[in-house]
């Protein structure tokens, strides 16, 4: 007799993972990279502070645009894999050439590259987790989205050390 496995604790865990991943790393900007790009890029922090104003903004932005993507990609019988497949890739894509940047407009397009990937991945999975779990719904979509803290609490932890 075969086991059942119930797919919706993979996509717990996905949803936790892209929330911890890219979140993560946004909420800890401010804490660690402020007074060091601002000394880096020779600006004062305040414009320092605009880039993850960009990144939030741009997220917040795209995350309208990609509900309404997923949503005609359901109501058409497609799945809604390419738009987070596009949110993670953009994360990566960001996260690598984050750590090449060596002047201004770069770290403009590093923002608002990661402010797209989170928008259409990050901010975008608890409409994919939802669905999942009807029973302790509220509970679960709280545990997949604990992500974003719980990552912001290892990494902060993670840089101390670099």
């Amino acid at each position: 007799m075969a086991c059942k496995v119930y797919y919706g604790y993979a996509v717990l865990v996905s949803t936790f993972i892209l929330r911890f991943t890219g979140l993560g790393i946004y909420f800890i900007i401010g804490a660690h990279f402020i007074i060091p790009l601002s000394v880096s890029f020779g600006i004062s922090v305040g414009m320092t502070a605009f880039f993850p104003s960009i990144y939030s903004s741009v997220a917040l932005l795209i995350v309208v645009f990609s509900g309404y993507v997923q949503d005609q990609l359901k109501l058409r019988g497609y799945s809604v894999r390419p738009v987070f497949i596009v949110g993670s890739l953009c994360v990566g894509v960001g996260s690598l050439c984050g750590s090449y940047t060596r002047t201004f407009p770069m770290v403009l397009v590093n923002s608002l590259i990661m402010g797209a990937g989170i928008g259409n991945s990050g901010f975008a999975a608890s409409g994919i987790l939802a669905p999942w779990f009807i029973k302790r719904r509220g509970t679960f979509l709280l545990l997949g989205m604990s992500g974003g803290g719980f990552g912001g609490f290892i990494y902060a932890l993670m840089f101390e050390y670099v």
